[in-house]
């Protein structure tokens, strides 16, 4: 007799009496229920599982950084005139792929910080990923490119943002944002549909209140990052066939490219042509993002390809010292033809992004590892 069996019964008698109890029994056992899930709740309110890699999400971080360095170029006559203004399509990839990742963590019973001291220990971990990459690139600029005592300042004490880096106090004060959606999520019951739901009025709630605006630091683009948490709260199934959603993402990001509008309609370029397009470069964003999350679809494999996920690698410290290397080559290199001059600032750039992450990034990570701070900062950070 099988040793778990007590004499005289069999294992056929077992399964039929836990069949006639209703116990769900396959050839593996009684299926068991998730254990963060509570008794009595569907799958469909199961936190999602952090342990499913999204491999494409790195890639989908390597475009967005693309984006930002190859229109930065492009704006300053290097390279394709096709992504001038592009940059801020990057910004709003950068912004909704932060929150989602971040929220996507917090909503996890067995990761969620608990109490004060755990919520006070994940915002260190997150200074610590931000702050030292960010410091240090302000330093190097301050060196480089001559700033003035009075503006080295504004930026380490994070009052003043100069071009690109704007966007990382933006980011910070983001993350004090993200805890109210993980506590409400709480108070909500831990039902994801109604922390969903109220996502969902909060961003329209943000937007009547914030309308787009770039000199309004963060107000303005709070409706951005929780259109990555309402994302982070939908059923993780409905995530992984709605890859197709993906290229509804990239007709938008292209309907918004004031190059690609210009040469459609033989008119000009007017780089802020769609400046303030807030709503839908968000919608865009949030397209390739399930796109990113799915597990399926010509994109999704593009996005998971190996050259983007490593590029995504090395997002943070790319977007951040990226300027560093254009104003170089923008000063000394452009009597090698433009062609040579493109091609040696994206090999500079992605070279000292390299060093970067790791010299600076990779040991920080290493001290600051945590169960929320595993993913970088998906802005780089900022963005």
């Amino acid at each position: 007799a099988h040793p778990s069996v007590p004499k005289g019964r069999g294992r056929h008698t077992r399964r039929s009496r836990r069949a006639a109890a209703g116990t769900p029994v396959g050839p593996e056992g009684p299926r068991q229920a998730h254990p963060s899930v509570p008794k009595g709740r569907g799958r469909h309110n199961a936190p999602m599982h952090p342990a499913r890699p999204l491999p494409a999400l790195d890639g989908l971080r390597g475009v967005a950084a693309l984006l930002v360095v190859l229109a930065h170029a492009a704006n300053h006559d290097l390279g394709p005139s096709l992504l001038e203004g592009a940059g801020r399509h990057g910004v709003f990839l950068f912004f909704v792929l932060s929150s989602f990742l971040l929220t996507r963590q917090l909503l996890e019973p067995a990761l969620a910080p608990g109490g004060l001291a755990g919520w006070c220990a994940w915002a260190a971990r997150r200074l610590r990923r931000v702050l030292p990459g960010y410091l240090a690139a302000a330093l190097a600029y301050a060196a480089l490119d001559g700033w003035s005592q009075q503006r080295l300042l504004g930026h380490l004490t994070l009052t003043e943002s100069w071009f690109h880096l704007w966007t990382i106090p933006v980011e910070l004060q983001a993350y004090l944002a993200l805890p109210l959606v993980a506590l409400a999520h709480g108070l909500l019951g831990r039902r994801r549909e109604r922390t969903a739901l109220l996502l969902a009025l909060a961003i329209v709630g943000t937007r009547l209140a914030f309308p787009p605006d770039y000199a309004s630091g963060f107000p303005p683009f709070l409706p951005v990052f929780l259109t990555g948490s309402l994302l982070a709260c939908l059923p993780e199934e409905r995530l992984r066939a709605a890859g197709g959603m993906g290229w509804i993402g990239v007709l938008a990001f292209a309907a918004l490219l004031p190059g690609l509008h210009a040469v459609a309609l033989d008119a000009p370029l007017e780089r802020m042509r769609f400046h303030l397009q807030f709503e839908a470069f968000t919608a865009g964003a949030a397209a390739l993002l399930v796109a990113g999350a799915s597990d399926s679809g010509a994109l999704t494999r593009v996005l998971a390809s190996a050259p983007l996920r490593a590029v995504g690698r090395l997002s943070y410290s790319l977007y951040l010292l990226h300027m560093l290397v254009l104003a170089r080559v923008l000063e000394f290199g452009t009597g090698l033809g433009e062609s040579v001059a493109w091609l040696l600032y994206l090999a500079m750039s992605l070279s000292l992004a390299f060093a970067s992450e790791r010299l600076v990034e990779r040991p920080l990570r290493a001290r600051s590892s945590g169960p929320i701070s595993s993913s970088s900062p998906a802005t780089p950070p900022g963005s």
